[in-house]
Parts: structure tokens; C-alpha cells; sequence
């Protein structure tokens, strides 16, 4: 969720909560996200520290000078690793609908066929280690999903 730290406090308050008012609306209110606090160069000290007691977490960042822009990406790679869990599955060939269903919800998906069917390497969320259980192979590490 970006806002624009440079509104004054009102403004930036009314903006955040039309958003998540929006997200509400389309039953997106439990999403998880980061909130991103953009124009950070507009800033004095002073704002830029209060900005951070009022919402902790967010970050600053301005695009224009290209600032807190790796802190954001670490916060995003991190926010990824940790929701998601390496896997190795093997499908049965023929289950094209699992796999497609994997792309869906999976990342970095490697696939390889090889004698007893497609093998694929991935990660996915661990909310949906479950529903492709069955095909789970690999390491004890893996099927922890650590």
C-alpha cells in the first residue's frame, strides 16, 4: 500500500483509510501488505520521525531519489520468504489441472519429466502446502516446509 508522505496528517490519514476501505469492499480487508510511505525527500527530520511513531512498520521511501528503495525490496523478498516454502512434487502425467493450479498460487516453478511423471520444484505458500499433499515428494526438510 503506497501513500504519499507528503500530505499533511489528515490528508495522509484519510488516504490510507480509503484504501482500506476499498480493500473491504472486495473482501481483501485480511490481505496482508506493507505500507509504503512515498515522497520521503518532501520531508523534514522532524515529519519523517513522526511518520514513523505514527505508523510503524511503513517504510520511507522516495522513488524520485531512489531512497529506502532496497530496504523495500529486502522488506518484500523477506515478506515473500517467509510465506512461502520450497517444495518438490511429482504428478502423475496426465494432471495437467493440478499443475496449472500450481501456477497459479507457486513460484519459481521448475518442472522436469522424468520416468514416473512430471517433477516439479517450487515454493509455494504455506497455506496451500496442504492441497498439493499428495503429490509432496523430496526431503524430510521440505516436507516440514522449512
Amino acid at each position: 500500500h503506497v501513500a504519499d508522505a507528503s500530505l499533511d496528517d489528515r490528508e495522509l490519514e484519510e488516504s490510507i483509510e480509503a484504501v482500506e476501505k476499498v480493500l473491504e469492499e472486495i473482501d481483501a480487508a485480511d490481505m496482508p501488505r506493507l505500507l509504503v510511505l512515498n515522497k520521503a525527500d518532501l520531508l523534514q527530520e522532524e515529519q519523517a520521525g513522526f511518520l514513523r511513531r505514527r505508523y510503524p512498520g511503513a517504510l520511507l521511501v522516495s522513488a524520485l531519489r531512489k531512497t529506502g528503495l532496497d530496504e523495500l525490496r529486502r522488506a518484500v523478498r523477506d515478506f515473500f520468504r517467509e510465506r512461502m516454502v520450497p517444495v518438490e512434487l511429482l504428478f502423475p502425467y496426465g494432471d495437467g489441472k493440478a499443475i496449472g493450479e500450481l501456477y497459479e498460487v507457486g513460484a519459481e516453478v521448475n518442472i522436469e519429466s522424468i520416468a514416473e511423471g512430471v517433477l516439479v520444484r517450487a515454493r509455494l505458500p504455506r497455506e496451500e502446502l496442504g492441497r498439493f499433499a499428495r503429490f509432496r515428494r523430496g526431503t524430510g526438510e521440505e516436507r516440514d516446509g522449512r
